[in-house]
Formats: C-alpha cells, structure tokens, sequence
C-alpha cells in the first residue's frame, strides 16, 4: 500500500509543465534505425543524447525555438561489432498549445562515422536531418519525449529513426 501512495504522490507531483520554462535541456533516448544502404541494408538498436539551446522566440511564427546538438549511436549488427556514430546539428519549431503535449519539427545536417568488422560496406558521409516530435509535460523540468527521424545522405543512404526518451529541462528560467 505504502508503494502505491508513494506512486500516485509522485504522479501528482509531475503533472502540468511549460516547455519554455528553461534555456537549457538534455535529453537521453533510445530507438530503432532501418537504412536503405547499398548493399546490404541494416537495422538495429540506436541510443541518443541530444543537448538543447532553448530560445526565448515568443514572437514570430518562424523564429527557431531551440538549436539541438546530437549525439546518436546505432549498434548495427552485434556479433559482428558493426556501429555507427552521428554527430549532428538541428533547429526546432515547436508548436505551441495550451495541453502539455507539444509536438515539433527539426531540421539539420550531421556527419555519420561507420566502424566494424562485418560486412557493413557505408563510407563516412554527410547527412541531412527531417524529423518530427512529440513530448509530454510531466512537469517544469521534465517530459517524455516521442520523435521519428529522416537522416539522407549524399550518396543516397536513407536511415529512418523511431526513438522514445526522456528529457530534462535546466538553467535560467524564463
């Protein structure tokens, strides 16, 4: 019984945020990333950090809301120890609304670094980045967060990006 007082005290405690509140976020997640690599297409489990630079935008429909640096690692095939590294930058829009689910788009380039000893055969490249999100207000601080992400390469390389996570918002307050 005590545990599931202690539960709903804490659900109760999270509920209502504002995703403006501070300047600063990070969040961490973890999806699945199928590509259309030539020759042989791949898929598997990718972990990410991604930091936010939140920005005071109140006015004007285009302005950037955040500018995102991001962190993602794809464990590509494990018996074989094949991986791939993203480094990337993004510009958010949110779309604001008066419920504590705000979704958004993202836009951005990066560089993806392949490694490994199976028969992954990507050279290193650059990519650009389409996505769109959803996050949830738990609270001021905190939300989860939903995203499915489009990198394209250069060389005609299409990975499709589905990941869940959590973010945590820190800094000074607006």
């Amino acid at each position: 019984m005590k545990k599931i007082g202690m539960i709903l005290a804490i659900a109760v405690s999270l509920y209502g945020a504002d995703n403006d509140l501070y300047d600063n976020s990070i969040s961490l997640n973890i999806g699945y990333a199928s590509t259309s690599a030539t020759p042989t297409p791949y898929s598997g489990m990718n972990y990410g950090l991604q930091v936010n630079r939140n920005l005071n935008t109140s006015e004007g429909t285009w302005n950037i809301d955040a500018l995102q640096f991001s962190l993602s690692y794809a464990n590509l095939n494990t018996a074989a120890r094949d991986y791939a590294l993203r480094l990337g930058s993004n510009a958010l829009w949110y779309i604001e609304n008066n419920s504590d689910w705000t979704p958004y788009v993202k836009t951005g380039i990066g560089l993806q670094f392949f490694s490994g000893t199976g028969k992954i055969d990507v050279a290193n490249h650059f990519y650009g980045t389409l996505g769109a999100g959803l996050e949830y207000q738990m609270r001021g601080d905190t939300s989860l967060l939903g995203e499915v992400t489009d990198h394209l390469s250069a060389s005609g390389e299409n990975t499709v990006r589905l990941a869940t996570g959590l973010k945590y918002s820190f800094g000074q307050s607006y």
